[in-house]
């Protein structure tokens, strides 16, 4: 992570130690004393250079940002990365906001999530599987390490930044369940329980994804992305394994994994829409029923 400083540009490789003796001890000529008065302007500036306060990097946690300044490192006790990127960075180090589950994740997602349904992405054809061109993914990259969400933005550069800051995350958010677990889970049960054991950054990550992934099953008439289309797009940049093969054979168990919790999602809407309309329904007759009782042209003569 990147700090930067807000100081006066200043030239490097003087040293203060060798200022020019005072006047009182020898007559100095003009040259000596216009030397003698940079020295003391780089002295001011170098002052005021060590004194100046770091700036956070955009979406990075002000908590995580000041445990770096008193102890020197980041939060895994390792001296932080140079870079000031917001993809490739621990989640636990960057700015998070609630989404509207109550999970706590990176704003970035949010923020990208936003721009991603406002401009229509949840209907476009292909979503999370058509690639953007790459010029214009390193463009809007290097706007979001700044904290902005250009507003021109192809649909899918949006969706593909989205898989890319998961791929790119130091651990996979699926990484700490084995592949033996994920091989086992053959039914909606098992893998409710299965994501019981992730950590809670990890949980939140995953029930924002597949969340997400749920929406664009829901558009699949429009976007013609089915459970099993988003899951296989998403299943790679879940988990990292350093062997290919391996990789692979594991991404389809991911993918199995993820379709089953998109598809139980969407059931879960489903049923919680389908008591609202009865609930709905039934507040509406209990209404009419009550007018009906107070009415008084209604009552027996």
């Amino acid at each position: 992570m990147t700090l930067l400083f807000r100081s006066k540009s200043c030239r490097l490789g003087c040293d203060s130690s060798n200022s020019p003796p005072s006047s009182s001890v020898w007559e100095e000529t003009e040259d000596e004393e216009e030397d003698y008065e940079e020295d003391e302007d780089f002295e001011d500036e170098q002052e005021e250079f060590e004194s100046c306060e770091p700036i956070s990097t955009p979406f990075i946690s002000p908590g995580f940002e000041k445990n770096r300044r008193e102890n020197g490192q980041n939060g895994n006790g390792q001296v932080p990365s140079a870079s000031a990127s917001v993809f490739g960075v621990s989640p636990q180090s960057m700015q998070c906001s609630m989404d509207e589950r109550g999970n706590s994740v990176p704003t970035i997602l949010l923020m990208m999530q936003k721009h991603l349904y406002a401009e229509g992405g949840l209907q476009a054809e292909g979503i999370f599987r058509i690639t953007a061109e790459n010029s214009q993914e390193e463009s809007v990259r290097n706007q979001l390490n700044k904290g902005i969400v250009p507003k021109e933005i192809d649909v899918h550069c949006s969706a593909g930044l989205i898989k890319a800051w998961f791929r790119e995350l130091p651990q996979g958010v699926l990484d700490c369940l084995t592949p033996e677990q994920v091989m086992h889970c053959n039914t909606e049960d098992q893998c409710t329980q299965l994501v019981k054991l992730l950590p809670p950054m990890e949980a939140a990550l995953l029930d924002w994804a597949i969340n997400l992934m749920a929406d664009v099953v829901q558009n699949e008439p429009y976007n013609k992305m089915n459970a099993r289309n988003i899951a296989m797009v998403f299943a790679p940049n879940m988990t990292q394994m350093a062997d290919p093969l391996t990789a692979l054979i594991h991404a389809v168990q991911v993918m199995n994994f993820l379709k089953t919790l998109i598809v139980r999602t969407i059931q879960l809407r489903e049923e919680s829409a389908e008591k609202e309309r009865i609930l709905s329904s039934s507040s509406t007759r209990l209404i009419l029923l009550a007018e009906i009782n107070t009415n008084p042209f209604q009552s027996g003569s």
